[in-house]
């Protein structure tokens, strides 16, 4: 019989739970109904290198998640945006998008979808190849540690930041350190690679509803 002394603690080589770090005692249903507003434009833009200024300072609201489901397994989400970045309740003029992941390590949550559509000022904005990964608090109020990753199109983002023509992007990338590679849909080399940390946002005070059409007058 085990005893302690090789690492263990007479289980599975952990913390005597389920050989994860104490996950298990974590109340997944605690988060549904949830919606948590995330800061792209405070966190850490890891890629594309020396742009995040220019990416992140253009963004004039948040990530809005509403947890719709959430058990031992799986977890998902509709996602939105906030009407800005201090007002965290839903902006009604965006078309959601329901998103799902693996909730198997919770507090830990996995998201990975081919395409997610943000709308950004008018416009919709693909981030394609789309990843994040982040956990939440204890208690449920706060999403932390979280990364996202995927892929963006500067013919997609170029009239946000003051540019009409892809190529000037790639040729400002350039001058930061970076450099345009070719898109994952071989559509042109016009994509940059991005990489966002350090995201964590509240439990707003809002419940996040589906919307596939925008009511009339956005």
């Amino acid at each position: 019989m085990p005893d302690g002394t090789d690492g263990t603690d007479g289980t599975d080589g952990t913390d005597g739970t389920d050989g994860t770090d104490g996950g298990g005692d974590f109340d997944a249903t605690q988060v549904e109904g949830k919606a948590y507003a995330i800061d792209l434009a405070e966190a850490t833009w890891v890629q594309p290198a020396g742009v995040g200024d220019l990416l992140g300072g253009s963004l004039e609201q948040n990530l809005l998640l509403g947890v719709d489901s959430a058990d031992g397994t799986s977890i998902s989400f509709i996602s939105t945006l906030t009407t800005s970045l201090t007002d965290l309740n839903q902006d009604p003029c965006q078309v959601t998008q329901d998103i799902s992941g693996d909730f198997s390590g919770a507090p830990a949550f996995e998201v990975n979808e081919p395409v997610l559509n943000v709308g950004v000022s008018g416009s919709v904005i693909p981030l394609r190849d789309f990843s994040f990964n982040a956990s939440f608090s204890d208690d449920g109020s706060a999403i932390d540690d979280g990364t996202l990753v995927a892929e963006i199109d500067v013919r997609d983002v170029g009239p946000l930041v003051g540019y009409d023509n892809p190529d000037d992007i790639c040729d400002l990338v350039v001058f930061l350190g970076t450099s345009c590679v070719a898109c994952s849909d071989a559509s042109g080399t016009y994509c940059l690679d991005t990489e966002i940390t350090n995201l964590q946002g509240p439990a707003a005070d809002t419940v996040v509803e589906r919307i596939t059409t925008p009511p009339s007058g956005c």
